[in-house]
């Protein structure tokens, strides 16, 4: 089977995809992969491999993701702060946060999971540990595998999670692995809280999550998602901000930036022309809120499209 952008694509089990670029003589800079998150699909794992170095990509997505490198050396993006990782290091990235990858040293295979925010957050109601905590941090100080003890043990658990592909029950022993990750990188950070229970306050605001999922183009005034949530408009900025780490602006921001991303990859309209329609008020209001998101312009990114 083939990807939209020639690249090999093995579906593995319902929620495994794994990607490889083996036969791809010209491959595209660019992802263009969409991932059905929801309550009834609250995680996909990936597992991916790349045979040569690759440049920048960059994807936005409605799901946390979480990486752990398996070999090789990768650089990742996420606006202009830049890693570099390698075995055993991982990589946390918040809903609808712009991200780029590279593959550096060859080979690289990796993990990916993607988890639907509220489904982790729900999830922890039954831990009592708030899952979403470390992507709300900003890039630069979100928890890592740094010691070798720590690195030995996400590929341990990376392997697990791979290992479970077509395994009965296999995807609610993924998830349970993936927590555990996440529970390791908490542990290993002193100023990260373990105890808060964040299902109650994601429950609250899951109408406004919506509300930005459904209207990609559209800027939503925060008192119509306060409206969709029935509370009121201080208490959706409260919540909003302590569940996922940004201002509902900010948010929906992201989605928009998403979905004119999208636009730039597949069409020819001018971008002073899809600044208005996805809500930004000319071209240079949307190159300086696009290169602070991607590290590029508008017209950078739909080069890089091929």
């Amino acid at each position: 089977m083939k990807s939209k952008n020639n690249k090999k694509l093995k579906v593995l089990s319902g929620t495994s995809i794994a990607y490889s670029d083996t036969d791809d003589p010209n491959p595209s800079p660019l992802r263009r992969f969409r991932y059905p998150l929801d309550s009834d699909h609250p995680l996909i794992v990936h597992a991916n491999h790349y045979d040569h170095a690759t440049s920048p990509d960059w994807d936005v997505h409605a799901g946390l993701e979480m990486g752990v490198i398996l070999r090789g050396k990768v650089n990742r993006w996420q606006g202009r702060y830049k890693q570099t990782l390698t075995r055993g290091e991982v990589w946390l990235c918040n809903a609808w946060e712009p991200h780029g990858f590279s593959a550096v040293r060859t080979p690289v295979d990796l993990l990916e999971v993607m988890y639907w925010p509220a489904g982790l957050a729900m999830s922890g109601a039954v831990d009592r540990v708030d899952y979403l905590q470390p992507f709300r941090l900003p890039a630069a100080d979100r928890p890592a595998a740094k010691s070798k003890a720590t690195k030995r043990k996400m590929i341990q658990l990376a392997e697990e999670i791979l290992a479970l592909q077509n395994a009965p029950l296999g995807f609610e022993r993924q998830a349970l692995l993936v927590k555990w990750i996440l529970l390791e990188l908490i542990a290993g950070r002193k100023n990260l809280p373990t105890g808060a229970n964040s299902a109650t306050g994601m429950e609250r605001i899951l109408p406004a999550l919506q509300l930005v999922q459904d209207h990609p183009t559209r800027r939503i005034p925060l008192d119509e998602a306060a409206r969709a949530c029935h509370i009121s408009t201080p208490l959706l900025v409260r919540l909003f901000r302590t569940m996922m780490g940004a201002s509902f602006a900010e948010y929906a921001r992201r989605r928009r930036l998403a979905a004119l991303a999208a636009e730039l990859r597949s069409s020819g309209t001018k971008i002073s022309a899809l600044a208005k329609t996805h809500g930004f008020i000319d071209a240079p209001h949307l190159n300086r809120i696009f290169k602070s998101a991607f590290g590029m312009t508008p017209g950078e990114y739909r080069g890089q499209s091929g």
